[in-house]
């Protein structure tokens, strides 16, 4: 199954920032997943709060005109189970001053476990440390020592999840504006390249993980 899995930060920053419409126009082909617990923290949840209600029914609006599906439950079935070893391991990483560090969620496991059985093995997640505990591990453990001081690592714990989660990739709601570019989407703006420098920094400072030079960096070869 070609599929893209969303955490419910991406969906989130591209709805609040009038994006989410880019999803329908680049699909072709692929799936966009979400999990129930994504569902719950991008839409029941949120319409019960006025601040988050409109972002609520418009993520809904994705998900019933088939822009956002949620995967044959006999592949959320297996899903659930790996998440629960996923979230078991990752969660016994890192100790400071002796008492493990929660740094992962639920709803961020059921993510990386779901994109686990697909055969792009993409996730879509904004947040840096669901991110880079898979891509890079060691830099999650350095931004850790600055903030708390020293850190020990549980090595069995980590071999865990780095084996569960092996050859997964990922993107973020900045890559996903920046196709929307490349394929022409903005063009009906009157200055394209300014709308997109407009919403890459939008998203950034709605959540996503990117840094102002690679941005600036991305600008300049466009």
């Amino acid at each position: 199954m070609k599929a893209l899995v969303f955490d419910t930060g991406p969906l989130i920053s591209l709805s609040d920032n009038c994006l989410l419409w880019v999803l329908r126009e680049i699909k072709r082909g692929t799936k966009f997943l979400i999990t129930p617990t994504v569902y719950y923290e991008a839409v029941q949840h949120p319409l019960e709060i006025r601040k988050y209600e409109l972002n609520a029914l418009r993520i809904e609006e994705a998900v019933r005109n088939g822009v956002l599906e949620f995967p044959p439950q006999h592949i959320m079935d297996k899903a659930s189970d790996i998440s629960r070893d996923i979230l078991h391991s990752a969660n016994r990483i890192f100790y400071i001053r002796g008492e493990p560090l929660k740094i992962l969620h639920r709803g961020e496991a059921e993510v990386l476990a779901l994109a686990t059985l697909t055969e792009t093995r993409l996730v879509v997640i904004d947040e840096r440390t669901g991110r880079k505990l898979t891509e890079d591990w060691k830099d999650v453990r350095r931004r850790l020592r600055e903030r708390y001081g020293p850190v020990k690592v549980n090595r069995t714990a980590l071999d865990e999840y780095l084996s569960l989660t092996e050859g997964l990739r990922f993107v973020r709601s900045s890559e996903i504006v920046a196709l929307a570019y490349e394929r022409g989407l903005f063009r009906s703006y009157p200055d394209p390249r300014k709308f997109l420098e407009a919403a890459l920094y939008a998203v950034k400072y709605h959540g996503c993980a990117v840094g102002s030079e690679e941005i600036d960096e991305y600008l300049m070869e466009v």
